[in-house]
């Protein structure tokens, strides 16, 4: 399941750009839902250092994906925004995705669909740190 989830991430980032690693792809994706980020929030976010992040977004902004301009709040930090066309890269590769998926959960049985949500909604309950007692 892990190897296909990883495959699916590389095939929407390809179609955004053809040579877009999944790191930048899941940078868009944060972009694209939260508009312009902070470099630290974004490598915090994804679990990255800096310096990696920092080489992303520089390699983003050659490719024309994202802009960056001053942090009006601080001055030091600078902003991240996906660019239009990547945003529209990103929605139609987001599209297509929900597409595939409809297109295989057409032949299911409502309650086999909700038999799976309920167990999608499981598996992400499960990521929530334990309780303590």
């Amino acid at each position: 399941m892990v190897v296909k989830a990883r495959q699916a991430i590389r095939r929407r980032a390809a179609a955004i750009h053809p040579e877009l690693q999944p790191l930048g792809y899941k940078v868009l994706s944060i972009l694209a839902r939260e508009h312009a980020q902070q470099q630290i929030i974004l490598a915090e976010e994804l679990q990255v250092d800096k310096a990696t992040m920092s080489r992303m977004i520089k390699w983003l902004e050659a490719k024309e994906l994202v802009t960056r301009v001053p942090d009006p709040s601080d001055g030091r930090a600078m902003l991240v925004s996906i660019t239009e066309p990547a945003r529209a890269g990103y929605l139609a590769s987001s599209a297509a995705s929900r597409q595939l998926l409809r297109n295989r959960l057409v032949s299911w049985d409502p309650e086999e669909i909700k038999r799976f949500a309920d167990l999608l909604s499981k598996l992400n309950a499960n990521d929530a740190p334990p309780r303590e007692s």
